[in-house]
């Protein structure tokens, strides 16, 4: 019996909610980059305690500037449209023709809380590349 598309995608998400991965998108970087020059600004007037001050305005300010631009994968993943599931659908069937009988008890390990390393990291490989190339989305 075949895998239907839709189950391959609640896996994936399930696994993304487990493991608590978010997507930054380009907030993470312009953050902490906020944080910087205000940091630099205030000691730069203020000298040691301006790095002090400088970190905690920066920090406050990147924080109300980038709220929301972090999302659960697995929020990501439900997001998709057709056309985007179909493409990562694609993507996961080219990996899972080439797996055995022995990654499938390590899926279905893995997906009952035991180990299954190896075929988590392919998996997220997978989807790190699709997000990255197909959304420029980062996963962090």
């Amino acid at each position: 019996m075949p895998i239907s598309k839709e189950d391959v995608l609640r896996v994936l998400s399930h696994i993304s909610d487990v493991d608590e991965l978010k997507v930054t998108i380009r907030g993470s970087f312009f953050g902490s980059l906020t944080i910087a020059i205000f940091a630099m600004i205030f000691s730069l007037l203020l000298g040691p305690i301006g790095l002090l001050f400088g970190g905690i305005g920066g920090s406050i300010y990147a924080y109300n500037s980038y709220r929301g631009s972090y999302k659960p994968l697995s929020a990501v993943i439900r997001q998709l449209t057709n056309e985007q599931k179909s493409l990562l659908f694609a993507e996961l069937e080219k990996t899972c023709s080439q797996i055995t009988a022995s990654d499938y008890m390590e899926l279905l390990l893995l997906l009952q809380g035991g180990s299954g390393i190896i075929l988590k990291n392919q998996l997220f490989d997978i989807l790190r590349s699709f997000m990255k190339k197909n959304l420029n989305l980062n996963i962090q």
